[in-house]
């Protein structure tokens, strides 16, 4: 990842010295280079700001932002339709990322970001029209935050890098906060900073002096289907669509480290891409495999059965002795995780690689969602409402007749329907109070508005895409892991949340989607030729609770000095006492340890920034 600081004001402010100040803040997201661009127009002063991580071949050697033709561009991302664009644009085959949006940017203005696929944030600004323009990546993997005042915008890749002055108060937003300890902190538009925005996923926004807008450019596209006559070719199709959003993100002037855990995902990624690499490139592809020894997350055989098929050795990234950090660094926005320490250890033992591919997503865009009965029954699918009820399975099981007879009483109305918004089924943590209970109600009735959209789809469709593009793993999930990159000076990219395999899997009918006996059918049939049969069939999947049970265990003394005095407490968003109560039940119980994750994550971030 790479790093954009933009600062206009027309109150006599030093924009210069504003951007510089928050370019500092986001160091770590520019190793290779720094520079910045300033300049005024009467009584309007401008700078903007770039910071390089080199990570493509044709990054190699860019300092600054991109000026040209009277407009200066800022970039951060890749793009993956390159070749598309080259010839759209005639433009030579050698020139980077940025020059091609900047190209595109000339001739399709407000329209350039549909054109564009792949990760991407960028920022134009025109000083002969005083005119800002900016825009996202459809799914959000690449974020861009703004502050709007009386005198004018200040825009940045980082949250905290805002907080250079008081034009920004800093204050926490409450309403984010109870989200965030309610496990469903989103961060598409408002963020857990007053007056700080996100530009959402999918939007571009504009702003001169006279006006300011946001505005969507994409939505997920339901209710499009792909249809083959033989079901076989489903798997054909998704495994030709995934082998092409992982050959996009191989595309690195560095190594290139694939984290296989033993599980589906991260295996069927691994297999594609030394696929992929081929021969010659295969020294600098490594496959890596977090190994927690000794607890039952530990997936080791299966990780190194993949890497024997493969031929090619599996490099063990071990949870560190004496536990992890239960502070976490300074480092920007970068919110308390103990697995950012494997991450750091990966970086560590492979310190050549500039990418690094995960498994993140496939389970978001491939769940059972609990809709499929419903949705059968309103395509007058009849036996496979009664298939994924589980009645062909499990006839006897009292669960699979209530499933069915639920689903068909929601039908006919003789029963109120389930909501498909995940924020709907979680259950809430009894330490929230009556005030924090109702900014999480009032921020749900908010998505449930910006959801209306998909009034009409289908009932899997619309769990699916609430999950997607309101949910906490795209655009947050895609963020955090972003933020882990970018602190250790590389990108972590994500192949199942490439825009093309979430369009293709979206417009594949539900059966073919769907096994009620079986997870995931249609990739482990799609990956089926390339993995051995004990990882490709694998049942059950194995959950990292013991893990973090092991992180409370060890640091139980901080999680006491946190719980002490506790900010979250302060607020009124937590229980008087909740936190150390909390704290001390995680000690033993693997339900609790994720409340616990939750509220060290919420404590610390805002003790960082009280000290910003």
């Amino acid at each position: 990842m790479s790093g954009i600081a933009v600062d206009v004001a027309d109150d006599g402010a030093d924009c210069a010295e504003v951007v510089a100040s928050m370019m500092r803040r986001m160091a770590h997201r520019g190793p290779d280079a720094a520079a910045l661009t300033s300049g005024h127009d009467d009584d309007l002063r401008f700078a903007l700001g770039q910071l390089s991580l080199w990570v493509t071949p044709e990054d190699e050697g860019i300092r600054g932002p991109l000026e040209a033709r009277g407009s200066v561009l800022l970039f951060d991302g890749r793009l993956d339709n390159r070749e598309e664009l080259l010839e759209t644009l005639s433009a030579p085959s050698g020139i980077a990322d940025r020059e091609l949006v900047l190209r595109a940017f000339e001739r399709w203005e407000r329209d350039t970001p549909s054109k564009l696929v792949g990760d991407f944030a960028f920022v134009v600004w025109t000083p002969r029209d005083r005119r800002l323009f900016a825009a996202r990546d459809r799914l959000g993997a690449v974020p861009l935050f703004f502050h709007r005042h009386a005198h004018g915008i200040r825009l940045s890749s980082e949250k905290r890098a805002l907080l250079v002055d008081d034009r920004v108060s800093g204050r926490p937003n409450l309403r984010a906060l109870a989200s965030a300890l309610a496990d469903e902190y989103v961060e598409r538009e408002a963020t857990l900073l007053e007056g700080v925005e996100a530009i959402p996923p999918g939007h571009w926004l504009e702003w001169s002096s006279s006006h300011h807008v946001v505005e969507a450019y994409w939505r997920l596209p339901l209710g499009q289907r792909t249809r083959f006559a033989d079901p076989r070719e489903y798997a054909e199709d998704f495994r030709e669509v995934l082998t092409k959003a992982t050959r996009a993100r191989l595309r690195t002037r560095g190594d290139v480290a694939v984290t296989v855990s033993g599980g589906l995902d991260s295996s069927a990624l691994a297999a594609i891409a030394v696929g992929e690499v081929g021969g010659g490139g295969l020294e600098k592809l490594h496959l890596a495999s977090f190994r927690f020894p000794e607890l039952a997350c530990d997936e080791s055989p299966f990780s190194e059965r993949v890497g024997r098929h493969l031929g090619r050795p599996v490099t063990a990234i071990e949870m560190p002795a004496d536990g992890v950090l239960y502070a976490p660094r300074d480092v920007g926005d970068l919110l308390y995780d103990p697995m950012f320490a494997l991450y750091e250890r990966t970086k560590a033992t492979l310190p050549a690689a500039k990418v690094v591919l995960t498994g993140f997503g496939s389970d978001e865009l491939q769940w059972w969602t609990g809709f499929e009965v419903e949705t059968a029954l309103q395509e007058h699918r009849w036996i496979d409402s009664l298939r994924y009820a589980g009645l062909f399975e499990e006839p006897f099981l009292p669960d699979s007749w209530r499933r069915a007879g639920g689903a068909i009483a929601r039908q006919l109305g003789l029963r109120a329907s389930r909501s498909s918004r995940p924020w709907h089924i979680d259950r809430l943590p009894d330490w929230l109070t009556p005030q924090a209970l109702a900014l999480v109600a009032r921020e749900r009735d908010e998505r449930d508005r910006a959801l209306g959209w998909l009034q009409g789809a289908s009932p899997v469709d619309q769990a699916l895409a609430a999950g997607l593009t309101h949910g906490m793993q795209a655009p947050f999930g895609l963020w955090h892991m972003g933020m882990f990159g970018a602190a250790l000076g590389v990108e972590v990219r994500q192949p199942f949340f490439d825009v093309r395999v979430v369009d293709r899997m979206l417009s594949y009918p539900i059966e073919a989607r769907y096994d009620f006996h079986l997870s995931k059918p249609l990739l482990r049939d799609a990956v089926d030729p390339l993995l051995p049969a004990s990882v490709t069939w694998r049942s059950g999947r194995a959950g990292f609770n013991p893990f973090f049970m092991r992180v409370a265990v060890l640091h139980q003394d901080r999680t006491r000095n946190l719980a002490d005095s506790a900010l979250v407490e302060s607020l009124g968003l937590v229980a008087p006492g909740a936190f150390a109560k909390v704290a001390q039940k995680a000690l033993y119980d693997e339900v609790t340890v994720t409340e616990l994750g939750t509220l060290v994550a919420t404590e610390s971030w805002l003790r960082l920034v009280g000290g910003a």
